[in-house]
């Protein structure tokens, strides 16, 4: 066996080291090729919970250090948000939330996706005092 074959996906594919935010070329694929680390769950859990309990905050902050998935996860968390479907009528919420594990978290977001699919992301977001994200991924 050959080490290429371990994989589901080409390794010798073209693969972006940088997400940009306003890049729609490869949606389909970083969605379903995005990792929800341990991290990112409970940054995701931290985020729901203040969406939910902080109504008069007014931003995010997620911090982290170069190259640990902040932009990644933003472009990531705003599409689930806008909770527009890809050109294939498929949600971003169907593809991500099935990789996170805390049901309460899952629902939370779909729900989130759901009620505000006619605003856009930032509309969301902008109801957050802050939330930290220190992921290393």
């Amino acid at each position: 066996m050959k080490i290429h074959e371990l994989f589901l996906k080409p390794v010798d594919r073209p693969i972006d080291g940088v997400i940009k935010a306003d890049d729609e070329r490869n949606l389909q694929t970083e969605l379903e090729e995005y990792v929800v680390t341990r991290d990112v769950a409970r940054g995701l859990g931290i985020f729901t919970d203040r969406y939910l309990t902080e109504l008069t905050a007014n931003g995010v902050w997620i911090s982290g250090f170069f190259g640990s998935g902040k932009s990644h996860l933003l472009k990531i968390l705003s599409l689930i948000l806008n909770g527009q479907p890809l050109s294939n009528g498929i949600r971003p919420a169907d593809i991500v939330l099935p990789k996170i594990d805390d049901e309460i978290v899952k629902a939370n977001l779909a729900s989130f996706s759901i009620s505000i699919r006619s605003s856009t992301a930032s509309v969301a977001i902008t109801r957050l005092q802050s939330w930290r994200c220190s992921s290393r991924s």
